[in-house]
């Protein structure tokens, strides 16, 4: 995802009338889901995050007494990001014909599941393992990756693929692919695609 990304969420939520404290407080998780994706969920700390934000020390834990607090909001909005996203190409999908969208299956997929910019397979990885990183982000990824999960589904069952395929399967297999580029040494997008076309032309 890219920054871009995250500030679009971020202001799609913000309100003409909010106070200056609420921007501030915006501003501060905005820094803070930008070190998570760039660098990953243990570098979010309240000095990584003034430092970024362009504020002091004091000012985010002001409005983040705990990391946790950032740490979770944080997350939610890269949720969202990943969310808005897959929304976006499911929708794309949806407007084309089944036969058109068959023939195309592999490129919507990748856009749906991957970020589409700059280092991708890092990004990647770290959003795969933020969890684990960090028990407590679970419950906003969780939520997330349900309509995640039914975005892609949808993309799958307009193609033509019915109930054959469960979009878990697919977004687990991008997850191993991943895994699998990381140690060696191979272009996700490509090793993502070939694996994709290969098991889709079972079905």
């Amino acid at each position: 995802m890219s920054s871009s990304e995250i500030a679009d969420v971020v202001l799609s939520n913000q309100s003409e009338h909010e106070s200056k404290g609420t921007r501030t407080q915006r501003a501060i998780v905005l820094a803070a889901t930008e070190i998570m994706q760039e660098q990953g969920v243990r570098f979010v700390t309240h000095r990584s995050v003034a430092k970024v934000a362009g504020g002091s020390h004091a000012l985010v834990r002001y409005y983040f007494s705990t990391i946790m607090d950032l740490k979770i909001a944080a997350a939610r909005i890269n949720v969202e990001v990943w969310e808005k996203r897959a929304r976006q190409v499911r929708d794309e999908a949806l407007s084309l014909p089944s036969n058109e969208l068959r023939e195309q299956i592999v490129e919507f997929l990748l856009r749906a599941i991957l970020p589409f910019h700059g280092d991708e397979l890092r990004i990647y990885l770290i959003h795969c393992l933020t969890q684990a990183e960090v028990p407590e982000v679970t419950s906003p990824y969780k939520q997330g990756r349900m309509v995640f999960d039914q975005a892609v589904q949808q993309i799958l069952e307009h193609a033509g693929y019915g109930a054959g395929i469960d979009a878990r399967i697919v977004i687990a297999m991008v997850d191993g692919a991943a895994f699998e580029s990381s140690s060696e040494g191979t272009d996700l997008r490509k090793t993502v695609s070939e694996l994709l076309s290969r098991f889709l032309q079972a079905f």
